[in-house]
C-alpha cells in the first residue's frame, strides 16, 4: 500500500521552478557546448525531493522527510550553483568573441600579406623588364600608387653627384598637377618635412606615421608653400634611400593623403625591401649600360688604332715605292727619306703610349722618383711640342715660376705629362690659336696649367674626358688624330706622384683648361692652309687629281704618280678638291675620305651631281676612295656616294698602277 507525505504548497511551487530553471540551464550550456556535471548533480538532488505526494518504498516503509530548513538551504545552493554556471557560461562567450576577433584580425593580416606579396611580385617584374633605369622606376613609381601610397617621388644620384627628380606620380591627376607646381615653385625640396636629399646623405629610411599641420607650418619656406601643401593633405610618408653595393643612388619618397590611413613599421619594412630590389635594378642597368659603352668604346679605339696606323704606313709604304723607282732624282728620294723617318718616330709614340696604358692598367709603372724642378719639365716640355705647335702655327707663351718648384717625382714621366697637354692643346686647337703653359707656387704645392683657345670641352664630357679610350665627337677628317690614351696616361702618371689634375672648359669652342697640382719636395690668329697646285698632264696624257691633308701621304703620293708619268694636282681639303675636279675634269681623282671642310663622300656625291645636270657633254671622272676605314659599310657607302672603287690605306702600288693605266687608256 503506497504512503503520501504531505507538501506544504508553495514548497512544492518552488520545486517545480527549480526544476523549470535546471532544465533550462541545462539546454544552454548543451547549446554552448558547455559541460552540465554540476546541472545534473542539482538536477539528481531536486529529484530526491517529495512531490506534493510521495509513494511509500517497496518495503512499506514512507521515505523519510526533510523539513523547511533543510529545502531552503538546499535551494539556496542550487541558486548559488546556477549563478556560477551563469558567470561560466558568459566568459566562455567572451573568450569565443576574443577567438573570434583573432581569427578576424589574423585573416586581414594575412590578406594584407597576400597583397604586399602580389605587389613586390609585380615591382620584381618590371625591375628585370628594363635594362633603362628611368624607364623601369618611372614604371614602380605607377605600381605604388594607390597601392602603397597616394604619390610617389623618385630621385637619383647622378655620376657627378648631383641629386635629380626622376619622377612623380600622384593618384588624383589634379593633385598631381600640385605636385608639378610645388617642385617648380619651390625646387626639389618642396617637401620639406623629408627631404630626399638628407635621406640620400644619410642612407637611412625615416617614417612620418603622422604629419600634423604644425609639423607642416615649421618646415615650409613661405605662407603660399605652407597653403600648397596643405591642399596636397599628406597625413603620413616615408622615405627609404636605394642602396646598391653600399653606394646610395637614389631615393623614393612614398605618402598617403587619405584620413585615418597611416603608415606603420610594416609598411616601411615593404618600402624598404622595394627600394632594395629597385636599388639592385638600378646598380645592373648601369653596370649594363657601362658595358656597352666599353664595349663600344673598345670599338671605336680600335677603328681609331687601325686608322692611326694605316695613315702612316701609307706614307712609308709610298715613300719606298718612290725609293725603289730609279728615275727619282736625291731630292724626291731625301725627302722619301725623311716622311720615313717622321712616321717611323710617330709611330714609335704611338706604340709607347699603348705599352704604357698596358702597364698603367697592370700597375706594372714604376716611378724613379728624385728631386725634380719641375719649372725645368715644363721647360724642356714646352721644347719638344714646339714643332708641333709651330706646325699648326700657333702662338705660344712660356710662364714659369722665378724660383725652382722641387718636387719628387720622375723626370722622364713628368715631361711626358706635360707634353701630353701639350699636344692635346696643340691637337685640338684650330690653326692660329693660342697656347699657354704656366708653372707657379701655390701654397706647399707646384701648380701647372696648360691653357687653350680651341675646341674645348661639352660639360657632359669633362667627367670622362680622363678614361680610357674616351675622345669627344670626331668628324671623318680625325684632324686631332689620338686614340683616347694620352689624358689617361696623364691623369695615371699625377696620381702615382700623389698630385691631381682636374680639366675645365666652359663648352665647345670656349678652348679648355688643365690644371695639374702636385706637393713640393718636403710637403705632402686666322687659319692659314695651303691652297691647290697644279703640275699639268703627264707624258702619259692622263691627269690625276690627289686630294690629300696629310702632308706626307700627299707628298709621297704625288711623288710616286708623277714618277709613273701622270700629271698630277694636288688639293688639302674637300672644297678645294671639289673645285679642282670641276674646272679640271682630270681622267681620274684619288679622294681621301675623312676630308676636313667636304668630307670624301660628299666631294663625290657633288662630282656626281654636277656631272648629270651637264648631260654627259664631259668623260666622267674615274673617282678612287683613299681610306684608313676599311669595314664592309665603309665600302658600301664609298660606292653609293659615287665612287668607282675603294682602296685602303696603305694602298697597294700595283693595284693603283693598275688602275689608272685602266682608265689611261
Amino acid at each position: 500500500m503506497d504512503h503520501q507525505t504531505p507538501v506544504d504548497p508553495a514548497l512544492a511551487t518552488a520545486l517545480a521552478q527549480a526544476r523549470v530553471l535546471v532544465a533550462t540551464a541545462a539546454s544552454t550550456a548543451n547549446q554552448q557546448g558547455v559541460a552540465d556535471g554540476p546541472l545534473a548533480a542539482i538536477d539528481r538532488i531536486l529529484a530526491g525531493l517529495p512531490a506534493a505526494s510521495a509513494p511509500a518504498s517497496s518495503d512499506g516503509r514512507t521515505p523519510p522527510s526533510l523539513s523547511p530548513q533543510e529545502l531552503e538551504a538546499r535551494l539556496r545552493a542550487s541558486e548559488a550553483m546556477l549563478v556560477q554556471r551563469e558567470g561560466e557560461l558568459e566568459a566562455a562567450r567572451a573568450e569565443l568573441r576574443s577567438q573570434q576577433e583573432e581569427l578576424e584580425d589574423l585573416y586581414t593580416e594575412i590578406q594584407a600579406e597576400q597583397e604586399r606579396a602580389v605587389f613586390m611580385a609585380e615591382a620584381s617584374a618590371l625591375l628585370a623588364s628594363s635594362l633603362d633605369t628611368a624607364t623601369t622606376l618611372r614604371s614602380v613609381a605607377q605600381l605604388a600608387v594607390p597601392q602603397v601610397a597616394d604619390w610617389c617621388i623618385v630621385h637619383v644620384v647622378e655620376d657627378d653627384g648631383t641629386v635629380r627628380q626622376l619622377t612623380m606620380v600622384h593618384a588624383d591627376p589634379q593633385k598631381a598637377n600640385l605636385l608639378g607646381e610645388l617642385q617648380h615653385r619651390f625646387s626639389r625640396e618642396f617637401f620639406p618635412i623629408l627631404p630626399a636629399a638628407e635621406v640620400i646623405r644619410t642612407g637611412e629610411a625615416q617614417l612620418l606615421q603622422e604629419i600634423p599641420d604644425s609639423l607642416l607650418a615649421d618646415a615650409v619656406q613661405d605662407g603660399e608653400h605652407l597653403r600648397l601643401l596643405r591642399a596636397l593633405g599628406p597625413t603620413s610618408a616615408m622615405g627609404v634611400p636605394l642602396v646598391a653595393r653600399g653606394r646610395t643612388v637614389g631615393a623614393i619618397t612614398l605618402a598617403r593623403t587619405e584620413a585615418g590611413k597611416h603608415y606603420a613599421t610594416r609598411d616601411l619594412l615593404l618600402a624598404e625591401e622595394l627600394a632594395r630590389r629597385a636599388a639592385v635594378a638600378i646598380d645592373n642597368a648601369r653596370l649594363y649600360s657601362a658595358a656597352v659603352e666599353a664595349d663600344r668604346r673598345k670599338d671605336e679605339f680600335l677603328a681609331m688604332l687601325s686608322h692611326e696606323l694605316r695613315n702612316p704606313l701609307a706614307a712609308i709604304s709610298t715613300a719606298l715605292h718612290v725609293l725603289r723607282t730609279r728615275s727619282a732624282n736625291d731630292q724626291v728620294r731625301t725627302r722619301a727619306l725623311s716622311v720615313v723617318a717622321r712616321q717611323v718616330e710617330h709611330q714609335t709614340r704611338l706604340v709607347n703610349d699603348l705599352m704604357d696604358v698596358s702597364r698603367l692598367t697592370q700597375g706594372k709603372i714604376e716611378l724613379r722618383k728624385e728631386p725634380v724642378d719641375l719649372t725645368l719639365v715644363a721647360a724642356r716640355a714646352a721644347e719638344t711640342a714646339t714643332p708641333l705647335i709651330e706646325q699648326r702655327r700657333h702662338g705660344f707663351s712660356l710662364a714659369l715660376a722665378s724660383q725652382p718648384l722641387c718636387v719628387e717625382g720622375d723626370a722622364a714621366r713628368l715631361e711626358q705629362v706635360v707634353v701630353n697637354l701639350l699636344t692635346n692643346a696643340a691637337k685640338y686647337t684650330e690653326r692660329g690659336g693660342r697656347i699657354w703653359l704656366e708653372a707657379a707656387r701655390d701654397g706647399d704645392h707646384a701648380l701647372l696649367r696648360v691653357r687653350d683657345t680651341g675646341a674645348g670641352i661639352p660639360p657632359a664630357m669633362l667627367a670622362r674626358v680622363f678614361d680610357l679610350f674616351v675622345q669627344a665627337e670626331r668628324t671623318l677628317d680625325r684632324s686631332q688624330g689620338g686614340l683616347g690614351i694620352g689624358l689617361t696616361l696623364v691623369r695615371s702618371l699625377v696620381e702615382m706622384h700623389g698630385g691631381t689634375v682636374r680639366a675645365f672648359s666652359d663648352g665647345a669652342d670656349q678652348g679648355s683648361e688643365f690644371v695639374l697640382r702636385l706637393p713640393l719636395a718636403g710637403s705632402e690668329g686666322p687659319k692659314a692652309s695651303p691652297g691647290m697646285t697644279t703640275h699639268g698632264c703627264g707624258p702619259t696624257g692622263a691627269c690625276v687629281l690627289l686630294v690629300e691633308d696629310n702632308v706626307d701621304a700627299r707628298e709621297t703620293l704625288r711623288d710616286l704618280l708623277e714618277l709613273w708619268g701622270y700629271g698630277v694636282e694636288v688639293a688639302v681639303d674637300g672644297r678645294r678638291g671639289l673645285e679642282a675636279a670641276l674646272a679640271l675634269g682630270p681622267d681620274a681623282a684619288l679622294v681621301d675620305i675623312g676630308l676636313p671642310g667636304l668630307d670624301g663622300y660628299e666631294v663625290a656625291r657633288r662630282i656626281r651631281a654636277a656631272e648629270a645636270a651637264d648631260s654627259g657633254n664631259q668623260k666622267p671622272i674615274y673617282l678612287i676612295a683613299l681610306t684608313g676605314y676599311g669595314q664592309p659599310e665603309d665600302r658600301r657607302r664609298a660606292l653609293e656616294a659615287g665612287f668607282n672603287t675603294h682602296l685602303v690605306k696603305p694602298v697597294n702600288a700595283e693595284e693603283l698602277a693598275r688602275l689608272l693605266q685602266e682608265v689611261a687608256r
